[in-house]
């Protein structure tokens, strides 16, 4: 699937919204602490508590993100986020949905507003250090990655976000200690190898990058960045005929996920069709990209369960198991800031 893969903040944001939805007696206490701290010192103004109904809406919010339907959790939280001042838990949830669609700006202002009222969500905020990011706001991306490591250093993505943060602003020696933080927390996590790799180019260090993006690559075929330095790697070592290829390459995938990103954007906008699910898994399977495939195939029957035509495929990707929800590997290679926490550039299509 994409960049709109399913939100497992969302899950992780739904234990720490409230009590009633299983927050730990820690984060609770950590948040009424916070509440009330804030509530003496007039730093907010009054939050009524939610009603079991309403958090009930805000529950139901959170799993229309964690299904990739943003916008039927922006319909679900219209009422509580037109409040004055909206409930923390619906703008956190909020925010998220509006960094997956990449409304960069409105991620940014409803994310700080819940953390500024509820600070147990620091902890689950990469999403508002990667939202800065691709504003091309550095210092609020920096800032944002160092207070969720504040709060937990064993944070692997707000080590990487600031060893994205560093690398981009040339700070190589800071960018190598974070990723290889980032690594040490998370073996193998393809978005931070990939970030070295980069460095790696950056130093001049060019056959050990041209060793590291191929890594990449054997993991995430259709890594569109990594095929385009790859080429630039190897046009630098002499090696122009795979240079060439390289080039060739990075066009088809590119071919194929703005053919993707076309698809994702008219299933947002609710043209949703089985056949447009079964197009994006044959897309992602014609680039070579299996594991995308896979989860573009469990999206498309999550959504349409038992549909003869997602079946059929289903039946010849994996004639005698069950699709996964997740592909092997793909846990955090693929999902969490795919894509968005690349470039201050959009992709042309979700990763």
């Amino acid at each position: 699937m994409s960049r709109l893969v399913a939100m497992r903040r969302a899950v992780v944001l739904l234990g720490c919204l409230a009590l009633p939805l299983g927050c730990s007696d820690e984060a609770t206490q950590v948040s009424r602490a916070a509440d009330a701290h804030a509530s003496a010192d007039g730093q907010r103004a009054a939050e009524a508590p939610l009603t079991k109904e309403e958090m009930g809406v805000v529950q139901m919010a959170a799993r229309s993100v964690q299904a990739e339907r943003f916008e039927d959790a922006a319909r679900l939280l219209a009422p509580l986020l037109a409040r004055t001042p909206p409930p923390a838990d619906a703008q956190f949830i909020a925010g998220s949905a509006a960094y997956e669609l990449g409304d960069y700006a409105e991620a940014v202002t409803r994310l700080t507003d819940a953390i500024a009222r509820k600070p147990v969500f620091v902890r689950d905020s990469s999403a508002l250090g990667f939202a800065h990011f691709k504003l091309g706001n550095f210092a609020g991306a920096r800032e944002s990655f160092e207070r969720i490591v504040g709060a937990n250093d064993g944070a692997y993505k707000a080590h990487y976000g600031l060893g994205l943060v560093a690398l981009s602003e040339g700070r190589l020696p800071e960018a190598r200690a974070h990723l290889e933080r980032s690594l040490a927390l998370k073996p193998g996590y393809l978005k931070a190898r990939f970030q070295m790799a980069r460095l790696l180019q950056e130093e001049g260090r060019l056959q050990e990058a041209a060793d590291a993006l191929q890594a990449v690559l054997a993991d995430w075929p259709t890594h569109e960045e990594a095929l385009y330095r790859l080429s630039q790697v190897m046009l630098a070592l002499g090696r122009e005929d795979e240079a060439a290829a390289l080039v060739e390459r990075h066009a088809q995938v590119y071919k194929a996920r703005e053919a993707i990103g076309s698809l994702v954007q008219r299933i947002r906008s609710g043209d949703d069709q089985p056949a447009m699910h079964a197009e994006i898994v044959r897309l992602w399977l014609e680039v070579g990209d299996d594991e995308e495939a896979l989860r573009a195939l469990a999206d498309g029957l999550r959504r349409f369960p038992d549909d003869p035509l997602l079946e059929s495929i289903r039946a010849s990707l994996h004639p005698s198991e069950d699709v996964p929800d997740t592909p092997p590997g793909a846990s955090d290679a693929h999902v969490a800031e795919p894509a968005h926490d690349a470039e201050p550039a959009p992709d042309a299509a979700p990763r």
